[in-house]
């Protein structure tokens, strides 16, 4: 099970947008960074693709973000890599897609050693983010 931390959101912490926002071009499961703090409750998050280059820039609701721990996000850059090669060599089915991914990540120390809830997070967001469609 994901930890959402209990405290207060920092400048530069890393969020997940927990629903999908179609209008503004992202999705549940979208990585931000909060660049501003405007009280308790609101956050502006700046979302940015592979290049650095901003996606988008706005105010979200703290109920619209998760935290995210620099450990959940390496994850997700480890599970991006493995995924990438194994939809490729099974385009089509994300099902066994995602079997062959939870046997590699069985099979490698360097996953292994994770615990098992974060890679359960960070999976289910994974399989969200490349196999779902974004809500109209």
């Amino acid at each position: 099970m994901l930890e959402v931390r209990s405290y207060r959101l920092k400048l530069l912490d890393l969020v997940v947008l927990k629903e999908d926002l179609p209008d503004r071009g992202l999705r549940r499961g979208n990585i931000g960074t909060i660049v501003e703090i405007f009280d308790d409750q609101a956050y502006e998050v700046e979302f940015i693709d592979e290049e650095g280059q901003t996606l988008a820039l706005f105010a979200l609701r703290d109920d619209q973000i998760l935290s995210l721990s620099t450990q959940q996000y390496d994850l997700i850059e480890d599970l991006q890599a493995i995924f990438a090669e194994l939809d490729q060599t099974y385009p089509e089915n994300p099902t066994l897609v995602g079997i062959k991914t939870l046997e590699r990540i069985e099979n490698t120390p360097r996953t292994r050693s994770n615990a098992a809830d974060q890679w359960s997070f960070t999976l289910d967001l994974l399989i969200h983010i490349t196999y779902s469609p974004m809500t109209k």
